[in-house]
């Protein structure tokens, strides 16, 4: 087997970064133990399972996830289908067999694996954004709504604050529109982390 300079600089970064974020990486592969366990030296994964029939790969899942795990998988063969549409969140690329793609939760468009991690910084920052919004309009109606009803504040002024605190949840919301960060490689040039995250995109067949 071989794998290439420039696809396993990609992939162990990947692995890397999501080690980074606190999570646990695992390759699940039907390929034989000598090739999945070098494989996943090179990458830096945590944990290796060779030999991995569906069934097999569909049963670590459901034991992870009895476990209180929040499980992503990525996959993109005809044999991931069935862990895909049981994962807690799915990955594949748009060049993955067809039932892959329509088994996946997430599609990216894309050939560079880095876009993962771009993805889950993504979710996580919309995740983040959208609390803070709320907490920020909760807050600000519970003190401008009773000062209102008081007449402490004039009708105008009231107004105006609520078109204010509109703006600024529309401000912080528009802050999803920063790029991704790159990923280094092995020769130091960067690649615009944007480039696949702008072909990342929830697939459109899966409920």
């Amino acid at each position: 087997f071989a794998v290439s300079e420039d696809v396993r600089s990609a992939r162990a970064a990947t692995i890397s970064s999501l080690a980074e974020g606190g999570g646990r990486t695992m390759l699940l592969s039907g390929d034989n133990e000598q090739v999945a366990e070098a494989v996943g030296r090179q990458l830096g994964v945590d944990d290796i399972v060779a030999e991995c029939t569906p069934e097999q790969k569909l049963t670590h899942l459901k034991r992870w996830q009895s476990n209180g795990e929040i499980v992503a998988m990525v996959g993109d063969g005809i044999n991931d289908a069935p862990v895909l549409a049981g994962a807690d969140v799915s990955i594949s690329v748009s060049g993955a067999s067809s039932i892959a793609v329509s088994s996946a939760d997430i599609v990216l468009l894309c050939d560079d694996v880095y876009a993962v991690v771009n993805a889950f910084d993504a979710s996580g920052k919309t995740l983040r954004i959208m609390k803070q919004n709320l907490y920020w309009a909760i807050g600000y109606n519970l003190m401008a709504i009773p000062a209102a009803a008081a007449g402490l504040v004039a009708p105008w002024l009231a107004a105006l604050g609520m078109s204010l605190s509109s703006l600024i949840v529309i401000g912080n919301a528009s802050r999803l529109r920063g790029n991704p960060k790159s990923r280094p490689i092995d020769d130091h040039r960067n690649v615009d982390g944007s480039r696949c995250l702008r072909g990342f995109s929830e697939h459109p067949t899966r409920p």
